[in-house]
């Protein structure tokens, strides 16, 4: 098969999804929290706008404006902790402190996937590398499916078009670079045959080479899996029923993230995005940029 950034990528999400799968190591106490939603003017310490999905280190203060509102995580215990403003709020201890008259609530974890997988808040707080696009490799950007692992087999594949293609050339192969299916067309997508069979828990590559103009060409490649029966049960087995609230919704689209589900997550940060449109690190998310 042939190797890319990508081929890097999925073995790392196999590696986390291994991982989030195992039980959730004892945490400290006095880790950090991290905010899960934030509505109305907060800042962290002062310093600056409150961002969901921000960690907030032992002793942070935050500082809620008149009818502004926040909720933060207690990845150790689970605990949702709701403030609501005006007041000043510290961070100490796995808690919320009320610094100055404010209104401060706790609510004991409900949302089934705290209960499955506890989120890494250490982690999560550090930037470290995004996914974009297919890479560094191609020039053909390759739009569905991209690095991670579908909870059912793919009906077709997606890629932007190029403006003087005059034709693509579609690979599908498996983990060895045996070829499943080929295909050529005139569009940007390539529907999957009903007879050509993807197993759980395997990995894929595709590519697409489009032929250009003048007779040049310019390719792309990346790597989907199918998830396993039980990489599958644990999706299902941690979504979030009717209604949940938005802090419930964070952690579900966290947890897909910890699983690989990339695809699945990045569809529910895009309906979380357009609840809260001022967010950038929503936008960046909704638009398949995930930090591990």
């Amino acid at each position: 098969m042939r190797h890319s950034t990508f081929h890097s990528l999925l073995r790392c999400l196999l590696l986390l999804a291994c991982a989030a799968l195992a039980p959730a190591a004892a945490q400290s106490p006095d880790g950090p929290g991290l905010v899960l939603d934030v509505q109305g003017a907060a800042t962290i310490d002062g310093r600056g706008k409150a961002a969901i999905l921000a960690g907030l280190a032992p002793g942070t203060e935050v500082s809620l404006a008149p009818g502004a509102r926040m909720v933060v995580l207690d990845n150790a215990s689970g605990r949702q902790y709701e403030l609501a403003g005006p007041g000043a709020f510290r961070w100490s201890g796995g808690r919320m402190e009320v610094v100055r008259p404010g209104q401060l609530a706790m609510r004991e974890p409900t949302a089934p996937a705290f209960r499955d997988v506890r989120v890494r808040t250490s982690r999560l707080a550090q930037a470290s590398i995004a996914m974009r696009g297919n890479g560094d490799d191609g020039a053909v950007q390759l739009g569905f499916p991209v690095a991670t692992w579908l909870t059912e087999r793919p009906d077709a594949f997606r890629w932007t078009a190029v403006s003087d293609a005059t034709g693509y050339r579609f690979a599908l192969t498996d983990g060895t670079g045996r070829a499943l299916h080929e295909a050529r067309v005139k569009v940007n997508t390539v529907e999957l045959p009903a007879g050509v069979v993807l197993d759980p828990g395997r990995t894929y590559g595709w590519q697409v080479i489009a032929d250009l103009a003048d007779g040049k060409s310019v390719e792309g490649w990346t790597e989907f899996g199918v998830a396993s029966p039980e990489l599958r049960a644990r999706i299902e087995r941690a979504r979030p029923a009717a209604g949940a609230s938005f802090g419930d919704r964070v952690i579900h689209a966290l947890l897909l993230e910890e699983l690989g589900a990339r695809e699945e997550a990045r569809r529910l940060w895009a309906a979380l995005s357009a609840e809260r449109p001022g967010d950038a690190d929503l936008a960046q998310r909704a638009r398949g940029m995930f930090a591990f």
